[in-house]
């Protein structure tokens, strides 16, 4: 029985023969029908490689098909090896190699298919951050096809702390994507990588403390940094520093086209003092720093919103009060909390209409202002109310209704408005009798005046003496 390549059988009659020859080969020749039929078995004659297609095909010849010994590869995708029209392709393989895009190699990482892979080949160049080719360098026996590359994407920590056993000759340029800050020795590492850029959306901060960065000598060179497109070069240091020397700041400003600054430290500012350290050149805080504004109600309603959003947290250092146009003003804030202090807001029903559930949780106290009228008719009063101030209307109300004010929950308080002075209650004699006790609550929140409307006395022991003065006038 003679054993031939494809291309000796191509050129013989004979039958029974055994072919050796590669998988590429082998499957090449599959197609020749005639040929098939005159070959008893298709060996393997190397070590090879096949897609999984091919290694497919290959499987369907069943027993006329053997390895003879040697490696077979299955090579491809992540697609195409994990089709499972190819399983049988994948069954005869004595090895599986991933080739395939950054992507699909990351998003199978730690799969079954990767843990049964020998290898994975990057298909295509690619930019990777540095946990993305950590997690590739973790794959079995990972290489870059020749003639692609990689692109190293990260911050500034990441691409200055590639060690020696993640770098690769496949490596061939560095890109700055995260915004970075780094003093002047690492921005003379980055420049020194191969190939090194800022990418889109991306900024560098060159940053260094008050004596480093005012030193007239470095100048031109900072100059020459902030020039350079999506750097940015920042004064780096406590406040205090940073305020002292404001004079050379602004000296430096006139020649750093964009300077910053930045303070360090976690303060705790009132609203003046941060507005003085916002008039600094680009005013913000450094990693690790923090400012908590601490102020009075008044103070803090005064400070601009662009200067109180430096703040991570606002507390009140006394209590106040404030109208629901205040309150919401206090509520933005940022993280507003009145530190245990008092903070009552006022406000018509019709203002409280919109107050939010966060609104409420931010006060201590909540106070309806409006008039007698609109408080009798209205359906609720807010959440949380604790105080009631009702304005004097001038008009003129029975037993009932001034039952129906009392009993409108909180403190009541009856206070003179415009020309009206007292709260006018006018009943028959025996109403105004059998409430002696509600009329006398109402006169010690405010001002009332009594009329009967039927003429007949009232004993004045059952009244205080005040509303008995009321009624004995006006029968």
């Amino acid at each position: 029985m003679a054993t031939m390549t494809i291309a000796q059988a191509l050129t013989s009659s004979a039958t029974g023969i055994i072919i050796a020859d590669t998988p590429a080969n082998i499957g090449a020749a599959l197609s020749n029908a005639a040929l098939v039929a005159r070959v008893s078995q298709f060996t393997m004659n190397s070590n090879g490689a096949a897609w999984a297609s091919l290694a497919t095909q290959l499987a369907g010849l069943g027993s006329k098909f053997s390895v003879n010994g040697f490696r077979l590869t299955v090579r491809d995708s992540v697609a195409f090896l994990s089709d499972p029209a190819n399983a049988a392709g994948l069954g005869i393989a004595t090895a599986i190699a991933l080739y395939d895009t950054a992507d699909n190699l990351l998003g199978t990482a730690g799969s079954p298919l990767a843990l049964r892979a020998g290898s994975a080949v990057l298909s295509t160049s690619a930019s990777l951050t540095r946990a993305q080719l950590d997690v590739l360098e973790s794959e079995t026996s990972f290489s870059v096809l020749p003639g692609q590359s990689i692109t190293l994407a990260d911050s500034a920590a990441n691409l200055l702390g590639l060690t020696a056993a993640e770098n690769r000759s496949a490596i061939r340029a560095f890109t700055l994507s995260v915004n970075s800050t780094v003093d002047l020795n690492g921005q003379a590492a980055l420049v020194a990588l191969p190939h090194f850029s800022i990418g889109s959306g991306a900024t560098l901060t060159v940053g260094g403390s008050v004596a480093t960065m005012t030193n007239p000598a470095l100048t031109s060179t900072l100059a020459g940094f902030a020039a350079t497109q999506n750097v940015v070069v920042s004064v780096i240091d406590s406040l205090a520093k940073l305020m002292t020397n404001a004079g050379a700041i602004a000296t430096l400003a006139q020649h750093v086209t964009g300077l910053t600054t930045a303070m360090t430290d976690f303060l705790s500012l009132s609203a003046a003092q941060l507005t003085a350290a916002s008039a600094l050149p680009h005013f913000g805080v450094a990693a690790g720093g923090g400012i908590i504004l601490s102020d009075t109600v008044a103070n803090l309603l005064a400070l601009s919103p662009s200067v109180a959003a430096l703040a991570i947290m606002s507390n009140l250092t006394q209590s106040g009060s404030v109208t629901l146009a205040q309150l919401a003003t206090l509520v933005a804030l940022p993280q507003f909390d009145r530190a245990g202090h008092a903070l009552t807001v006022t406000g018509s029903l019709t203002e409280f209409a919109a107050f939010t559930s966060a609104q409420q949780a931010t006060v201590s106290g909540v106070i309806v202002r409006d008039s007698v009228a609109h408080l009798l008719a209205a359906a609720h009063m807010p959440n949380g109310m604790t105080d009631i101030i009702a304005l004097l209307d001038g008009n003129t109300y029975t037993v009932a209704q001034a039952t129906a004010l009392l009993n409108l929950g909180g403190n009541l308080s009856l206070t003179a408005s415009g020309s009206a002075t007292a709260l006018l209650i006018s009943d028959t004699s025996a109403n105004l009798t059998a409430a002696t006790a509600t009329l006398s609550a109402l006169e010690a929140e405010g001002p009332v005046t009594v009329t009967s409307t039927d003429g007949s006395p009232l004993p004045g022991s059952v009244l205080t003496a005040a509303v008995a003065a009321s009624l004995a006038t006006s029968t």
